[in-house]
């Protein structure tokens, strides 16, 4: 069935294709596409601290731009992730979890992975999580772009930007200049809304606001339990909420953001009672982040900023007695940099940044015992330094580090260390060295057995090591080509081990891994207003110690996107997805397996009368299929499940109309 998906979704692309040639009458698309021309020079923010193009960009870039979720229905960040270069994902029916370059270990909750929302931290202080499905809370249409940024990056941004950094980019207020809203219907019981409304003043004041409201009632679902199978019936409902706001005005930009999510939980993890609808969780994300960013004269500019973020969590756990736990994470900070053009072709960036964790809790318990109480605030200082040096016309090199003092678990270094060259006819060449750290968080710091709790003083933060060669070519004004290599080594992995002699479990710097891997991708822009993605990504992650293949980690993912107008006003756009075996966290393997999915949208860029122009632009009827031809397949669960691996949705069906005014 993988073959015959396969074959069948290559079919449909090698008939539709021709299509949009075909059809003159197709007017172009101009609402907001990027050519590749475009695309290759937008600015980028994440791997410098400051905009660059992409080819300036010391490290592998790719950027999803606005028009990119529209046209393929992507809904989450994670199912942008799934369908980019050296990315694939995981979802345990709580949260969704992201593998990059080989490397997720099951139950991390994306603590190795650095999100940024418009340049600010999401990854919260308890257990380090970066939201990436549903618990984000926003709705992507309200996203103008998605910089995604491979390697480490500790060098700029500290802890946990160890295999990449993710920076949503949302819309301004001129990009919104208006009112623009939406609305879903589909599978599962899905129904949301989302509105933006937004605006740049003659005075330059821009201001835009966004909201979303989704709820999903979840459908039946069969899992693996002792004693048999259990069928859920709609428990794996989700409700989330969220708004977002900006106000630009000069060098001044506010940002704030407010999310909520509450999620049924069908699988039983944790040993609870399989079926039982008591089981669920809540998440809820805020921070207000103020910035001033400007030019002091033609060679220096300055960049301060400060922050005030809140965490909260709460689980109920279906036992005999319901079990209850929650985390409070609190933290203030500030950071400035100056970046001083010394000359024409040096640029020095230096920056400190100060964070204080006034709360970081963890809470355990039921009607009758509190089994876990404790509140670990900590404190972080850091500095950094980078120097951007052009030589000539056919190299450049940049070079960073970085200094992390945490009042609780040490100091960590994060050097880096990139050469670009540009030489005649062959593209852009990048040679680079990184080092990354994750300092360890507030549930792997502490040892409880149910009456005491104290701290791990002897955990360290975790170290990665990666030498990376990228090769990118502009092969025609139609063709983009690149490719990379790269070998890293992460050593000091912490994972939970149990001592003989009390029989407490804690974590311990016991484990390491190296991973080798190539990838490649091809990117075309037909005539006609076509475009076509390809991309391969070989990746070998070991164990040395044990000398086996990491769990949760294909050797194989290929991944492609089209999108082409098939008549007046219509267009075909799809992805589809090969992944080769997983390892699970019980020596078992899943199925490879072959995804595709498809998205119809309607949008009359002609309307009959001129002033209904800009309201049609900015409209559009969108039909999207995931999993087209309904494939079964499972994903890897962490050591919280009985079974080895998930059963994942069939075939879903969803209509979304938007709307601009």
């Amino acid at each position: 069935m993988r073959l015959t998906s396969a074959v069948i979704f290559a079919g449909i692309l090698c008939v539709v294709l021709p299509m949009g040639a075909a059809h003159g009458q197709v007017p172009a698309d101009t609402s907001g596409e990027l050519s590749l021309d475009s695309l290759l020079s937008i600015d980028v923010s994440a791997a410098a601290k400051h905009a660059q193009s992409t080819t300036e960009a010391p490290a592998s870039v790719t950027v999803i731009t606005s028009e990119d979720i529209a046209r393929y229905g992507f809904r989450t960040l994670a199912d942008v992730l799934a369908t980019v270069r050296g990315f694939y994902t995981t979802y345990d029916h709580n949260y969704s979890y992201v593998g990059v370059r080989g490397f997720s270990r099951p139950g991390d909750f994306n603590d190795r992975v650095l999100l940024l929302w418009n340049g600010h931290t999401l990854n919260e202080d308890v257990y380090g999580s970066a939201m990436l499905g549903t618990d984000l809370g926003i709705s992507l249409d309200h996203v103008s772009r998605i910089e995604i940024v491979r390697g480490p990056g500790s060098a700029l941004y500290g802890t946990s930007a160890m295999l990449a950094v993710i920076n949503v980019v949302t819309k301004n207020g001129n990009q919104i200049n208006g009112v623009q809203g939406s609305t879903e219907v589909g599978g599962h019981g899905l129904f949301g809304g989302a509105v933006a409304l937004g605006k740049q003043f003659a005075s330059g004041l821009d201001l835009a606001l966004n909201g979303t409201w989704t709820g999903i009632d979840g459908s039946d679902l069969g899992f693996p339990a002792p004693g048999g199978s259990t069928v859920t019936h709609n428990l794996d409902w989700d409700r989330f909420r969220g708004v977002s706001a900006q106000m630009q005005f000069r060098g001044l930009t506010v940002n704030g953001f407010a999310t909520s999510r509450r999620k049924g939980i069908p699988t039983g993890s944790y040993e609870t009672i399989p079926g039982d609808p008591r089981t669920q969780t809540r998440d809820q994300r805020r921070f207000l982040d103020l910035r001033y960013d400007d030019n002091l004269s033609d060679k220096m500019g300055l960049m301060l900023r400060g922050y005030y973020d809140q965490y909260f969590y709460d689980g109920a756990w279906a036992y005999e007695v319901t079990s209850r736990d929650s985390s409070k994470g609190e933290w203030m900070g500030a950071e400035g940099q100056w970046r001083w053009d010394v000359i024409p072709s040096n640029r020095i960036v230096v920056g400190t940044e100060i964070q204080d964790h006034r709360h970081a809790t963890y809470r355990s318990w039921d009607v009758d015992t509190v089994y876990f109480d404790g509140d670990f605030p900590y404190n972080v200082q850091s500095v950094y330094l980078q120097d951007e040096l052009q030589l000539g016309a056919y190299a450049a090199v940049t070079a960073g580090l970085r200094y992390d003092h945490y009042s609780e678990s040490g100091s960590a270094l994060s050097p880096r260390l990139a050469l670009l060259l540009y030489p005649r006819q062959a593209g852009t060449i990048k040679l680079l060295y990184g080092e990354a750290f994750r300092a360890p968080n507030i549930s792997e710091r502490t040892i409880g057995n149910g009456v005491d709790v104290q701290q791990n003083p002897d955990l360290k933060p975790e170290k990665m090591r990666t030498y990376e060669a990228v090769w990118e070519k502009r092969v025609s004004r139609r063709v983009f080509v690149s490719a990379s290599l790269y070998h890293y080594r992460i050593r000091d992995l912490i994972d939970q081990v149990e001592d003989t002699v009390t029989e407490v479990s804690e974590f311990a710097n016991v484990s390491r891994t190296i991973t080798t891997g190539a990838a490649a991708d091809l990117s075309l822009e037909l005539p006609g207003d076509r475009d076509v993605y390809f991309s391969y990504s070989y990746q070998d992650a070991r164990d040395p110690g044990r000398q086996v293949h990491l769990t949760n980690s294909p050797f194989h993912l290929a991944q492609a996107r089209v999108s082409t107008p098939i008549a007046r006003y219509f267009r075909l756009s799809a992805t589809g997805r090969y992944e080769s075996a997983r390892t699970t966290v019980k020596d078992t393997r899943t199925p490879p397996f072959f995804l595709a999915s498809a998205s119809l949208s309607f949008r009359p860029v002609n309307p009959l009368h001129p002033s209904a122009a800009s309201f049609w632009q900015k409209s559009q009827l969108t039909l999207t299929v995931d999993n087209l031809f309904n494939n079964g397949y499972e994903l890897p669960g962490g050591t919280e499940h009985t079974q080895a691996a998930l059963p994942q949705y069939g075939r879903w069906v969803t209509l979304k109309l938007s709307v601009g005014l």
